[in-house]
Parts: structure tokens; C-alpha cells; sequence
């Protein structure tokens, strides 16, 4: 009669001690799932605070008179505006497929010279620093370029 009574006694320990660990269980998940929703709740506002900044960055850039190609440090072509493409006749998809070789080709069509304005891009690319240049293209048009070397702090 005592092994039955131990064997319930240890029965009964091994319940609480299983009801103790689901519960535990259950806690630590509804925790993390609590943490989970606040993460995913903050994720989606800075994820809509960057679509706001984006538009409006958007927006700035087509309403500004110049004509600007944003480039990584890898070179390729991460953003532009429309008067960049009215100024060079660069068709959309050239500048969309983000190839700098491909843009600085057929922009330096437009130059008596050509292969004197890609060595002075060349010669921009190869420092940090700012650029002013003046450029008259085989047309008769005259540009101003400012170039500037720009760091994610800046």
C-alpha cells in the first residue's frame, strides 16, 4: 500500500510539475507574441514614416529646376529626376537599369569631345570633394555641373 501511495504521491508531483512548465510555457509565449505585435506595430510606422520621407523627397527633386542623377558608392544609378532626362535625351530605361557606363556613354554624345568629359568624370568620381564645371555641349547648350561627394551623414 505505501508504493501505491508514493506512486500517487509522484504522480501528483509530476502534474503540478507539468502543469508548472506548460504554464511557464504559456507565459514566456504570450510574452514573446506581446513583443512580437509591438515590434511589428513599430516596424510598420517607421515604415511609414520612410514612404512619407520618400514622397516628399520625390517630390523635391522633380520640383527642383536642376537636373540631378543620384549614384552609389558602387556607382550605380539609384535615383534621378525627369529634368536629368530632358537635359541629356537619356532614355528612361538607360538610367532605370542603373549603369553609370551606360549613362556617361550617351551623355558624352553630346560633347565635341566625348572622351574629354568621361576622363573628368573619371577625375570627379576619383575624389570626395566638390566640382563645378561648365559645359558646352556640340548644340550650343551651356551647362553648369556641381558635383558633391555625399555620405549617408551628410
Amino acid at each position: 500500500m505505501a508504493n501505491r501511495a508514493e506512486s500517487e504521491d509522484e504522480t501528483e508531483e509530476l502534474r503540478s510539475a507539468v502543469l508548472q512548465t506548460a504554464t511557464s510555457v504559456l507565459q514566456i509565449r504570450q510574452r514573446a507574441d506581446h513583443e512580437i505585435r509591438r515590434a511589428n506595430e513599430a516596424l510598420e510606422q517607421r515604415t511609414r514614416e520612410l514612404a512619407q520621407a520618400l514622397v516628399i523627397m520625390r517630390a523635391t527633386l522633380e520640383s527642383t529646376t536642376d537636373a540631378i542623377l543620384v549614384t552609389d558608392e558602387e556607382g550605380k544609378v539609384t535615383d534621378f529626376n525627369d529634368k536629368y532626362l530632358d537635359l541629356w535625351k537619356i532614355p528612361r530605361v538607360v538610367l532605370e537599369a542603373g549603369t553609370t557606363g551606360d549613362v556617361r556613354e550617351l551623355a558624352s554624345r553630346n560633347f565635341a569631345d566625348p572622351q574629354r568629359f568621361l576622363v573628368r568624370i573619371a577625375e570627379i568620381a576619383a575624389t570626395a570633394e566638390e566640382s563645378f564645371d561648365v559645359l558646352e555641349l556640340k548644340d550650343g547648350r551651356i551647362f553648369e555641373r556641381y558635383s558633391k561627394v555625399l555620405s549617408v551623414e551628410d
